[in-house]
């Protein structure tokens, strides 16, 4: 698995989002990254996502939310990433942001410094089935 290290964004970043409001990259494969424009509270601003799609991958993981009666669903990703993120860095998990639903884990931040830390706390779940299972204890 890619490393946080490998995420790169575009240095005109700025310029794509004005061209075409979105960005995405498939460097971490089966998860999605994304930069949105969005509009929040009245507000113009750029959303920094990750998104995992329930089923595609990650079959083992998935086995452990279900043996969890956890549903492994778009919900039951973000439940385990929160829970995951709020044991190791509680303060953080109050600063990350969702727009999941049956089918999708969407998770984003406001900014690029908080994504990496998201995306890297993800990629240290995602690459340790016993980080995974240490969730349920």
């Amino acid at each position: 698995m890619k490393k946080i290290e490998d995420l790169v964004f575009p240095q005109n970043l700025a310029l794509l989002m004005d061209r075409d409001g979105i960005w995405g990259d498939d460097t971490f494969e089966p998860i999605k990254v994304m930069v949105i424009e969005a509009e929040i509270e009245g507000e113009d601003i750029m959303c920094y996502q990750l998104e995992i799609v329930p089923g595609e991958a990650f079959e083992e993981i998935e086995a452990v939310l279900d043996e969890n009666g956890m549903d492994p669903d778009g919900y039951g990703w973000e439940d385990t990433i929160r829970e995951y993120i709020h044991r190791i860095d509680p303060i953080f998990e109050n600063k990350i942001q969702s727009d999941s639903d049956e089918a999708t884990c969407v998770l984003w931040v406001p900014d690029e410094t908080n994504f990496r830390k998201l995306l890297g706390h993800v990629l240290d779940l995602t690459s340790s089935l016993s980080a995974v299972k240490r969730v349920f204890e």
